[in-house]
């Protein structure tokens, strides 16, 4: 464990104004181009169920488990699902989550509550989850773990998508700051990152509250956590964009939230760098 406690020292805590939703980033951020550099953010280094089998209950402490869905439908036929396109499990989603359930299992954590996005890939992922850890705990929807809202492109191709995603390639490279990208919109009718973060962090420190000293097991979208790695990432001095890294189906990011509502990454699993070729 002290090698965990040396890293995520490293890092500053989250801490973000949720009236003013005011984001103050260092000033120098270390651009993540290469796989070298992905793997030395503290969170890539600490794996998830490494960590979670380490852990010992903290009163003062809550432990965030956010899980991905697993393949959907939608994400085998490349459609933009987002919030609206009803999709459920492939017979491989239903295997992702089995399998994270399982593991999930073997680290010994005891998870205390559960919350999920209302959509039907995600209650299919937490259901298969909690069958596996032979758990019958109550699902709580929440309505601010929902995808990215995509607005006019909701449920389109991603063929339909691709000059929203190609005008995301090109501009979003130029801007200056890790801020301009992560208040990056391609069209002003879809959900920024900065906006994810704003409305999962409010539920963050809400659950932080509520659960303090529990284990609480989430399941939500790509989109989601994305939000949450990016920024926890810059601040930790890494600047990580959108679009240079996959975060695959049943991906795990563990969060602990403090006394004071602060909260931070500790440990990942599923997340890797693009590799251009």
């Amino acid at each position: 464990m002290k090698y965990l406690f040396f890293i995520l020292t490293v890092c500053v805590t989250l801490m973000a104004n949720a009236v003013e939703k005011i984001l103050i980033f260092p000033e120098i951020l270390i651009p993540v181009k290469t796989e070298a550099q992905f793997k030395n953010i503290p969170t890539i280094e600490s794996t998830a169920f490494d960590y979670l089998q380490q852990i010992d209950e903290n009163e003062n402490m809550t432990r965030l488990i956010f899980v991905r869905h697993g393949e959907s439908n939608s994400n085998k036929e490349k459609s933009m699902a987002g919030r609206t396109l009803e999709t459920d499990l492939t017979d491989q989603g239903i295997k992702q989550a089995k399998d994270t359930g399982t593991a999930l299992a073997l680290s010994n954590v005891k998870i205390h509550a559960v919350f999920s996005s209302p959509t039907l890939r995600a209650l299919q992922t937490t259901e298969t989850m909690l069958s596996k850890m032979n758990l019958s705990l109550p699902i709580n929807q929440d309505e601010r773990l929902h995808e990215k809202w995509y607005g006019p492109y909701e449920g389109v191709s991603e063929k339909e998508y691709a000059p929203i995603k190609k005008q995301e390639e090109e501009e979003i490279p130029l801007l200056p700051t890790f801020f301009d990208k992560f208040a990056y919109k391609a069209d002003l009718n879809i959900e920024s990152m900065q906006e994810i973060y704003h409305r999962v962090g409010e539920f963050i420190r809400e659950v932080g509250h509520d659960q303090l000293g529990k284990n609480v097991l989430i399941t939500t979208h790509n989109g989601v956590m994305k939000s949450i790695f990016m920024a926890d990432s810059a601040f930790c001095g890494f600047d990580v964009e959108y679009r240079s890294f996959d975060l695959g189906n049943c991906s795990v990011i563990v969060m602990e939230v403090d006394d004071q509502e602060n909260f931070k990454i500790v440990a990942t699993d599923g997340l890797k760098l693009r590799i251009k070729q």
